[in-house]
């Protein structure tokens, strides 16, 4: 058999579309040799394995919600129809979970579930435990490299998310045996970030620190004009600036916000 041929026959089973006797026979035929067919099961679970851990590393609260909410058959249709429609192309392996909460978004449930129904916050939770990963595992980058050098900017970590639900509450505010089985609905914006250690960092902003946000990003020179636009006294501006500047949101020269 040409390898070519081989790999036709067995990607199918790998990837979890076709279960492991039609691999057998498409391989080996009607009498397959035991050891083959043995070995070729090992590999079928080495490879499920993989995309159970592909996901649950990157979506463990989901994980945990769903298997509770649907029970773990529903849970590993899921990850299977979720790898069907996106196979694994990338070396590392969680970075084949990114379009997961977009699926979990637009996916046939119906026939995935049956009767049983997606909590309404489950591709937004995805989504937030997304960004908690990426955050955590993204490259430095340069422009990050002096914290307290050049013009004022945001760290190139600092990602804002709008949610219907306040996960933030719902995962901090409670222990895990504690916690309610679903997130209040509330609409929040979420920051995420990594502080001047390399720690992830994730939190609800109120408007005043979007508009902070907004001028930093567009250069606005953080002065008076800018304090009565946004509507708080210059000095409580300035306070928030420099929360925002030691937290490591905010980087570069630390002259202006101390004076400020």
């Amino acid at each position: 058999m040409r390898l070519a041929d081989f790999y036709a026959r067995i990607a199918p089973f790998l990837l979890g579309e076709a279960s492991h006797p039609q691999a057998v026979e498409s391989l080996y035929g009607q009498h397959a040799p035991s050891p083959d067919a043995d070995r070729l099961a090992i590999y079928g679970r080495f490879c499920r394995l993989h995309r159970h851990e592909t996901i649950e590393g990157v979506y463990s609260t989901l994980h945990q919600c769903l298997t509770r909410q649907l029970g773990e058959e529903c849970w590993s249709s899921l990850i299977a129809a979720y790898f069907r429609a996106h196979p694994m192309h990338h070396f590392e392996l969680n970075h084949n979970a990114a379009a997961f909460p977009q699926f979990l978004q637009t996916a046939d449930l119906p026939s995935l579930l049956g009767d049983r129904q997606l909590p309404k916050f489950a591709a937004e939770l995805a989504d937030f435990e997304w960004w908690e990963w990426q955050t955590l595992t993204a490259k430095d980058d340069e422009a990050d490299r002096d914290l307290d050098g050049g013009a004022l900017r945001l760290h190139s970590s600092v990602e804002l998310r709008p949610y219907q639900y306040d996960f933030v509450g719902w995962l901090d505010d409670c222990d895990e045996d504690a916690r309610p089985i679903e997130p209040e609905r509330e609409a929040t914006m979420v920051l995420f970030w990594r502080n001047r250690s390399l720690s992830a960092r994730r939190d609800r902003v109120s408007p005043v620190e979007l508009q902070l946000i907004k001028a930093v990003f567009e250069g606005v020179p953080i002065d008076e004009a800018l304090a009565r636009r946004i509507g708080v006294p210059l000095p409580e501006l300035a306070e928030l600036l420099l929360d925002h500047h030691q937290a490591g949101i905010v980087i570069g020269s630390a002259g202006s916000v101390y004076s400020a």
